[in-house]
Order: C-alpha cells, then structure tokens, then sequence
C-alpha cells in the first residue's frame, strides 16, 4: 500500500497481535487506575500518560489491563471534558498554528506552503470522523482562526 502524502510504498513492520493470550505485567487494575487518576488530575495528556505506564510501571498497553483505553477510563471517571477536542487534533491544530505564521513571514517557502496543505488535509478528515462519531459538532469548520481560539497562540 502506498502511504497517503509521499511517493513512497512504506515499510512493512510488526504488528501487534490482535488478541494478546498472556500479558506479562504483574500490576493490578487498581494500581494502574490509580496511577492514571494523579496524572491526569497533573494535566497530563492521554498519550503521556500511556508512555509513563510503559516506563514508570512497565505496562505495554493500558487497554488490556484496563479493559478499555484511557481516553474511555477519563471520560468515565470525568477526568477529562466531554466537550474537550481530541488530542491527535489538537496537536495538528498546533503545527497548523505555527506553519502559518511561518508562512505569513516567508510568503515564498513553497515546500512548508505544500506541508501546510497536507497539515490541513488530515485535519479535516480528523474532523469528518470525530463529526461522524458525534465528537465534534456538524457545523463546527477548521479556520486557523477557530485553531487559535482553541490551541492559543504557538510560538
């Protein structure tokens, strides 16, 4: 398969199994939902505080010790805003944010012009699917004005 924005085929990699049969970590449910709960009252993002359950407490994946995945165990215990953006779309928003002011000082960088494009793109297909999840409003467009209003000001 061919990869979306690069003329390139892509590199076959391992895949994790679908159905894991034993998991190797010894930590129960308790400690891991505790551990979730301090970090996100931190204000830690959900991808964060995967990556220090992988290394603090050796979990490979949060979703077979929780039986759900983190954003879900937030949401359950309220945690994190209902009516709060994801957080893959928040981080584009952010690169969106800072390639355009880039590109209001350079007006002739071609290349950052075509990456922006692209930024763009996968932003509003993030947007089609979180609308069709019911995530996102239907009627809410993305302007770089309404990413400023959400993200703030990128340095």
């Amino acid at each position: 398969m061919a990869r979306q924005h690069t003329r390139k085929k892509g590199q076959s990699r391992s895949l994790r199994p679908m159905i894991a049969k034993n998991t190797n970590f010894n930590i129960s449910k308790n400690v891991v939902e505790k551990a979730i709960g301090t970090q996100a009252k931190q204000g830690k993002s959900s991808s964060e505080i995967g990556a220090s359950l992988r290394d603090s407490y050796g979990v490979p994946d949060a979703k077979k010790a929780l039986g759900r995945g983190i954003v879900l165990y937030l949401k359950e215990k309220d945690l994190i805003k209902k009516d709060e953006f994801p957080e893959d779309l928040k981080n584009l928003m952010t690169k969106a944010i800072a390639l355009h002011t880039h590109l209001q000082t350079n007006k002739h960088d071609a290349h950052n012009r075509n990456n922006f494009l692209r930024i763009k793109s996968k932003i509003k297909r993030l947007i089609k699917y979180y609308q069709h999840k019911n995530y996102i409003l239907d009627k809410w467009r993305f302007t770089i004005e309404n990413a400023k209003l959400i993200i703030g000001e990128v340095k």
